[in-house]
């Protein structure tokens, strides 16, 4: 650790304490907050002179294993072992040399991840897990085919990933915890090969997190996946080869560094503004780094409020079923990860029922990687339960997310809002998105991840999927929002009482040239005479400094028909009917894309133009699902807001307090 030379003279009137107050304080930031990095040569005693197994359990957690997979954990151990028969024959990839072009956003350079090589992350860790339970040589034979494999490879990532990117990072996961699980059963040969292979990869690693080689740009990237990967196999590295490799006292206590520093940036509301895709692929990392240096470490992260509170994300994020969330940012509706055993683990460390409920609602995978850490991380003894009282909506304040549903059921509505900062790392530039889920269908929907091609995640050039004309948001001038640093939205007011949800979402920082541009969207929620799902109504007011064109951005999930006035959405099972209310005189047309830079498949956007240039403008839609049989309510727009049915939703003229419902029947 390096601590540069301060010289300081401290005020002859110093109070009594204060400088040894004052010099803690220099060690704490010189060492680099959060804390100092934790002694190296105590570290590597530590975990040297534990039994092995060392990683996520020892050798009294094996005896307990074997226990469990006998009797609570039976099914768990089935399901582990049909994965792994049905991968005995699998031989492990052959090298596949880096190509120039394999980084579709550097065209022209040697760049390449080279991502087939972390299928070893995903594999080896399950594989050893059964050879270990399971003496069938079978099963041995199986891993150390798949465990020797990579270090005849002479290239794990190339460029500016060479060594150092996911596909290292992942292939050292997975062999140190092969190298450790059955330390005793490898050959004096085969555990050398294995320990060369870890110690040359893991020492490059760690001098890429230290600078001393070119390829740690992602070493303080504290909010990527990047760097979670990264401190998570130096970590797991440090402790397979502790004891026999001098540095990984150094290289655990540089990952416990990194590790603190990523959880002290992590908000408590327990949401991450990359959105839901890649939150899983960033927590199944840190998840198995906190497991992995537990027993090592004096600090306790899981008592961070991030870890307490970060299933409700998963949870508002969800569609109609578990099965699918709202995929603002890159990626697809539904998980990549095994995100269902970090609920595991979660409702076992805090006892709560119901992480332990939304585990169970996730779709089962029958993948080894799922199969292995399930087997881990499963406890019986928590209860699955959702509350009678769980409230219908939540709001994620720093991050910028909220949703809402109509119910806990599976054919439940739910609503969805992105604001946050516009430019992040996989965000798209879409603050006060949102997105409306019945019955299961996406009926206004996000297209994720597009094609990948150049300048796409720097946003050097803007796509479809990337721009604000891909998502269902504002649209001023034909300009995408700003990609500036303070382009950022704020949900300012989040209200859910008597029948109405109100949201209300300032994205004013994100456009050039506007005063202001506030977003509202209610929710009427279901009840007698509003039809299955209720309705939700969309105002949008704005105010540019000059004349400006507007145009109000849907992505249907479906047909569109376009009638006077308005448009229904047809999905499977579900109708979207759309009225214009305002303003007056609207262009609608249904394009297959807009905006240039198409790379999604079959397109499909609705945009509602305003009549004319304007310095102000507010948009006012009410949008109604349909189920099966139900006809659409009348619609019609009041002075004072929305007639919908016989329900009045009141709106405040200027949009800074929460509307009121009034029911037309109970009226004289």
């Amino acid at each position: 650790m390096r601590i540069r030379q301060v010289r300081f003279r401290l005020p002859s009137a110093w109070p009594a304490g204060a400088s040894m107050l004052l010099f803690l304080q220099f060690m704490y930031l010189a060492a680099g907050v959060p804390g100092a990095q934790a002694n190296a040569g105590d570290l590597n005693t530590k975990v040297a002179s534990a039994d092995r197994p060392r990683l996520f359990f020892g050798r009294k957690g094996v005896d307990r294993l074997r226990d469990r997979i006998q009797n609570s954990h039976a099914s768990k151990w089935q399901k582990l072992k049909a994965a792994v028969d049905a991968a005995l024959k699998d031989e492990p990839p052959e090298y596949r040399p880096p190509r120039v072009g394999g980084d579709s956003t550097r065209p022209g350079t040697l760049n390449d991840e080279m991502l087939w090589q972390r299928a070893y992350g995903y594999r080896l860790p399950g594989m050893a897990l059964v050879a270990l339970l399971d003496e069938d040589p079978k099963y041995f034979d199986l891993v150390r085919r798949w465990a020797l494999k990579p270090g005849t490879y002479p290239l794990w990532g190339a460029g500016i990933y060479e060594n150092t990117g996911l596909a290292a990072k992942h292939q050292l996961f997975g062999i140190s915890l092969a190298y450790d699980w059955l330390y005793t059963r490898w050959s004096e040969v085969e555990r050398a090969s294995l320990r060369e292979t870890l110690r040359d990869h893991g020492r490059i690693l760690f001098e890429a997190a230290e600078g001393i080689n070119d390829r740690g740009w992602w070493k303080e990237a504290w909010r990527q996946n990047h760097a979670w990967n990264g401190y998570q196999a130096m970590a797991v590295t440090a402790v397979a080869l502790a004891g026999e490799e001098p540095a990984a006292g150094r290289w655990l206590a540089k990952a416990l560094w990194g590790g603190r520093h990523i959880v002290a940036e992590l908000p408590d509301e327990g949401a991450y503004e990359e959105g839901i895709p890649y939150w899983g692929y960033g927590m199944e990392a840190l998840m198995r780094f906190i497991e992995a240096v537990r027993p090592y470490s004096s600090e306790d992260l899981y008592s961070h409020a991030y870890f307490l509170n970060t299933h409700l994300f998963r949870l508002y994020m969800a569609g109609s079923g578990m099965s699918e969330f709202a995929n603002f940012g890159d990626g697809r509706t539904t998980d990549w990860h095994a995100i269902r055993t970090i609920m595991y683990r979660l409702a076992s460390e805090y006892r709560n029922g119901l992480t332990q409920w939304l585990a169970e609602a996730l779709p089962d995978r029958t993948d080894i990687d799922a199969a292995c850490w399930e087997l881990l991380w499963y406890d019986p003894e928590v209860a699955a339960r959702i509350p009678e009282d769980q409230p219908l909506s939540h709001v994620f304040k720093r991050t910028g997310f909220a949703g809402a549903r109509t119910s806990w059921n599976p054919d439940a509505l739910t609503l969805h809002l992105r604001s946050g900062k516009a430019d992040v790392s996989h965000s798209h530039l879409d603050v006060n998105n949102f997105l409306l889920n019945a019955g299961g269908q996406w009926l206004l929907r996000d297209y994720g991840y597009g094609k990948v091609g150049p300048g796409y995640f720097n946003k050097n050039t803007l796509y479809f999927s990337t721009g604000t004309w891909g998502h269902n948001c504002l649209v001023i001038n034909g300009r995408h929002q700003r990609r500036s640093e303070d382009s950022a939205g704020t949900i300012t007011d989040a209200v859910d009482t008597g029948g109405l949800l109100w949201w209300r979402s300032d994205a004013t920082k994100c456009y050039e040239g506007a005063e202001s541009v506030v977003r509202e969207l209610v929710l009427l929620r279901p009840a007698a005479g509003t039809g299955k799902w209720g309705s939700v109504v969309v105002r949008d007011q704005a105010r540019t400094n000059a004349p400006a064109t507007y145009d109000f951005m849907l992505q249907p999930g479906g047909r569109v028909k376009l009638n006077k006035g308005g448009f229904m959405v047809e999905a499977s099972g579900v109708r979207l009917t759309g009225r214009v209310l305002s303003p007056a005189q609207t262009r609608m047309s249904v394009v297959e894309g807009i905006g240039g830079n198409i790379n999604v498949e079959d397109p499909l956007s609705l945009r509602i133009s305003a009549p004319e240039a304007a310095r102000e403008m507010e948009f006012l839609v009410v949008l109604i699902p349909l189920a099966p049989g139900e006809r659409e309510p009348d619609i019609n727009q009041l002075i004072e807001g929305v007639r919908i049915g016989q329900h009045d939703v009141i709106l405040s003229p200027d949009g800074r307090t929460a509307p009121r419902l009034r029911d037309r029947r109970h009226l004289d």
